[in-house]
């Protein structure tokens, strides 16, 4: 029995230590050599058997024998307490202490509390040495198992000496897609999209990417390039569940942008900041727009309101942007508000962009909110306020004619004297008259100017 013992361990060391070159058994956990244990030695001495590393008194049988696998002896009889010899206890939770080493049997007689141990990852799964365990491909977001993998046994001793990660080997990078959903308050036709991530497929080679496609061929490094952004100035940034609930990685305090409105990664922001179901919603800038007016004849009339916020309706002060109160005079007229309309210069026909800026509100009344230009028409909107656009929404003055009995002259409505009425329209005092039918009333009766021989209305005079 003592012969097959020797011979056993024999085989173990010549075999597997050129077979197995992920760690040294021999010199990292301790495993015994040629020659530098033989449990013979003791001649079935109890006393002499526990003073060798790795042998055990065996009292059933009278002899000195190797510590089984899982135990060990430390050659030092004060440190056995009465037993016969000690459990190895240092191995993560799933590990099973082993007696085969790569298909190779070992017999134990561990001198210290380094006993090998083994570990099977399942064909979906990779060895994670920072954990000391087996983990799917699937918990690392863009991956999964590779279809040609097997299940494989991890060996290792204490927590310290183990195979190395393997995620690269057993894993492959799939495809995952991520919303863009444009939210925009400007349109209404913007419906939310997919494009799809792809991580690298190694840790050196660079083949991952962006596309419009979970079967793409080929992937760009920037999401502009797959994907056409709507107009104008969208920018995506990261709003998952609302403005309440953030955690994608790389959330910072306040809302964090991933794809700029150029289509490129934002700044300190890479691919692997994008996760599985992510959802991007976009956020528009600040947009402004200017409102011009104009006499009726279409010459520009006091001043423009500039850089109106068309979120707030506001100007820059923080006031509201309302419609004049006051507008250019017109004689015979009273002003009443405003109309969007078409410059009076605009020929359709030559192809000029500003025939095609209107409002969203044809008629404005007097100190109403101003409106902005009509939906989809962009190229009255800008996001710098400090720049100056003639693209705006133009206003005209609109007019209701000066009522019966009164005249209205450089804006402003009188009565006509007493005794007088005008018809609708009336410009200057002089369009008030006494028609010929007004009868007069006296203490001596009544009569009209006609009976005294007048033949049309009389009008005033000055």
């Amino acid at each position: 029995m003592k012969n097959t013992i020797f011979t056993a361990f024999i085989i173990f060391t010549f075999t597997y230590k050129p077979v197995y070159a992920a760690f040294d058994f021999f010199t990292d956990c301790g495993v015994p050599e040629q020659n530098t244990l033989n449990c013979a030695d003791a001649d079935d001495d109890e006393i002499t058997c526990q003073k060798i590393a790795g042998c055990y008194y065996n009292e059933d049988v009278g002899d000195c024998l190797l510590a089984p696998i899982g135990t060990y002896t430390t050659g030092k009889p004060e440190d056995l307490h009465g037993q016969q010899y000690l459990t190895c206890n240092i191995k993560p939770n799933a590990a099973s202490f082993t007696g085969y080493l790569d298909g190779i049997s070992f017999q134990g007689g561990m001198p210290t509390n380094t006993c090998p141990w083994q570990i099977t990852c399942a064909k979906e799964e990779y060895w994670n040495k920072t954990k000391l365990k087996c983990e799917p491909c699937t918990s690392v977001t863009g991956y999964m198992a590779k279809s040609n993998n097997s299940t494989k046994i991890i060996y290792g001793c204490t927590l310290q000496y183990t195979d190395d990660n393997d995620f690269w080997d057993r894993c492959t990078p799939e495809p995952f897609s991520v919303t863009l959903n444009p939210s925009s308050p400007y349109r209404d036709d913007l419906a939310e999209f997919d494009i799809y991530v792809k991580f690298n497929s190694s840790d050196t080679t660079q083949d991952g990417g962006f596309s419009n496609s979970a079967t793409a061929s080929s992937w760009s490094k920037q999401p502009g390039q797959s994907l056409i952004l709507p107009r104008p100035n969208l920018e995506w940034w990261n709003k998952p569940n609302g403005d309440t609930e953030y955690g994608f990685l790389g959330y910072k305090e306040g809302t964090v942008q991933y794809i700029t409105g150029t289509g490129n990664l934002a700044p300190e922001v890479s691919i692997t900041d994008f996760s599985s179901n992510m959802e991007l919603t976009g956020v528009w800038q600040n947009v402004y727009y200017d409102v011009i007016y104009y006499t009726a004849d279409g010459t520009e009339y006091g001043d423009r309101q500039r850089k109106i916020n068309i979120d707030t309706k506001k100007l820059p002060d923080g006031n509201d942007a309302l419609a004049y109160s006051t507008g250019p005079s017109m004689d015979g007229k009273v002003f009443s508000g405003w109309t969007c309309n078409l410059p009076s210069t605009c020929k359709p026909q030559s192809g000029q962009r500003n025939c095609e800026k209107t409002c969203t509100v044809l008629i404005i009344n007097k100190n109403t909110s101003v409106p902005p230009p009509s939906s989809g028409k962009y190229e009255a909107l800008y996001t710098d306020a400090s720049l100056i656009h003639t693209n705006s929404v133009h206003l005209y003055p609109r007019y209701t004619d000066c009522p019966a009995g009164y005249y209205c002259k450089n804006g402003e409505q009188k009565a006509c004297p007493a005794g007088t009425t005008s018809d609708e329209g009336a410009k200057t005092a002089e369009d008030c008259y006494v028609p010929t039918g007004a009868t007069f009333t006296d203490s001596n009766g009544s009569f009209s100017l006609g009976e005294l021989g007048a033949t049309g209305d009389i009008f005033y005079a000055q």
